[in-house]
């Protein structure tokens, strides 16, 4: 999230200074690696998140100590824009704050507030074990009407305002990891600049309350009963990259699947004329997995150029609209936890609701300067998404779609990180046509 670095602005200026000498170490930075920042041979080794360093910026000395990652609060703020849009989604903002901890092999915590949405999860271990008791706690209670998009249009006759609360308790198992390629290779202790090199794996109980409110949905739409869910996860996360200065995937791996099964207590037949049928959502059951690989090209010894490779994939049984995955655009993440969400360059920000569906991407990133990185994307996702037939008829229908995009992640002015990225999607429709693009301005700063 920190960016120890400058404004854009300069690095305007650094694109156009001349190559210096390697500067006398400032006193007490004797260890600080020296970087320079124009550097193309094979032995350029691209900075680590929260690593030190000293360089040369337009002739000044510049020292930079390094930071303990173990700790970090941070706010992100931004906004996703597409042209041409689903309906009265074509801008949507996004805000929230983030906060982790890891002070040491015993403590876990990762809370994601935003007011209306919020996802706080914790762990302790049991006796200074690796084995461990976890929590979390989430909520949904955005207080506005909505509806799915079926061809990018708004499904007004189903049209409701709905919410839940979900908090979570069970037992884990977690260790830090070595980054790289090794195969599950443990660490003791918790490194200052790599606390989100970790495997876990847990086993949690999840109660849950949903609740629905009748908004413009028409007359013979029938409202479901608020209910109480349980559900049982099973969640493994493994983590394994080596990331970058801006806190980039670099080199390694990381993987991991989230298991669900649930009970509702009180739920009976809903939707038009009550056509969705009770046993369609009573037991909801999921399965979801992905996986990320950073390398360099094979071939070129440089460590300026990487690829990432991802792949994003789940399942469903009895699901309804209420418990489906959601898969659309908006900001990616690199993060231990959102590697998990899956991505689909070029949609608007869940829009789409599948029972099943599989995601491959693979990236090239190019590192211009130290601190600003220049991609460039492409892909395709395979799912099952909701279509307008003749006569208006809802129906659904797999499908394909392809996406390429571009985007640049850089230093920014006060300390921030500024993300800006565009992709276009050949295959979402809008106003019965297809393909729009998708631009997302994503900011966020330590503090």
């Amino acid at each position: 999230m920190r960016v120890w670095i400058v404004a854009l602005a300069l690095s305007i200026g650094l694109a156009g200074a001349a190559r210096g000498e390697d500067p006398a170490p400032p006193p007490g930075d004797t260890e600080l690696r020296w970087v320079d920042p124009w550097d193309q041979g094979e032995s350029y080794r691209s900075l680590r998140a929260g690593e030190g360093f000293r360089t040369r910026i337009i002739g000044r000395d510049v020292a930079i100590e390094p930071r303990d990652r173990r700790s970090t609060s941070a706010f992100d703020v931004g906004a996703a824009a597409q042209f041409p849009g689903p309906e009265f989604a074509d801008f949507l903002p996004f805000a929230s704050f983030y906060f982790w901890r890891r002070p040491d092999e015993h403590r876990f915590l990762r809370a994601t507030v935003g007011g209306v949405y919020n996802d706080i999860v914790g762990a302790h271990s049991i006796a200074n074990s690796p084995f461990e008791v976890v929590g979390a706690i989430e909520n949904n209670t955005v207080p506005f009407a909505s509806a799915t998009w079926v061809d990018g249009e708004s499904n007004k006759p189903e049209e409701l305002s709905k919410g839940w609360v979900r908090g979570a308790v069970g037992l884990g198992y977690r260790r830090q990891l070595e980054p790289g390629w090794s195969f599950l290779r443990f660490a003791d202790g918790v490194d200052p600049q790599k606390p989100d090199n970790m495997f876990s794996f847990s086993l949690a109980a999840e109660p849950k309350y949903l609740y629905f409110r009748w908004r413009n949905s028409v007359d013979n739409f029938v409202v479901p009963h608020d209910t109480f869910e349980l559900d049982g996860r099973a969640q493994l996360r493994w983590d394994a990259l080596e990331r970058n200065l801006l806190e980039l995937a670099h080199s390694g791996y990381a993987l991991g699947f989230d298991g669900v099964y649930g009970w509702r207590a009180n739920w009976e037949d809903w939707g038009i004329d009550r056509i969705e049928r009770a046993d369609r959502g009573r037991y909801p059951a999921s399965f979801q997995t992905y996986a990320v690989v950073a390398s360099g090209i094979p071939g070129l010894d440089n460590e300026r150029h990487r690829l990432i490779e991802s792949v994003h994939a789940g399942w469903g049984w009895h699901l309804d609209r209420f418990s489906y995955p959601r898969v659309g655009g908006g900001p990616g993440g690199q993060e231990f936890m959102s590697l998990a969400r899956p991505l689909l360059p070029g949609a608007a920000i869940s829009e789409f609701e599948p029972k099943h569906y599989a995601i491959a991407s693979e990236e090239y990133r190019y590192e211009i300067l130290f601190f600003t990185y220049l991609s460039v994307r492409g892909g395709v996702a395979w799912l099952d998404r909701e279509r307008l037939g003749a006569g208006a008829i809802v129906h659904s229908e797999n499908g394909f779609l392809n996406f390429v995009g571009a985007g640049i992640t850089t230093g920014f002015a006060f300390h921030t990180q500024l993300q800006v990225d565009y992709n276009y999607n050949f295959d979402v429709i809008r106003e019965r046509d297809r393909g729009a693009s998708e631009l997302v301005v994503h900011i966020s700063k330590s503090f």
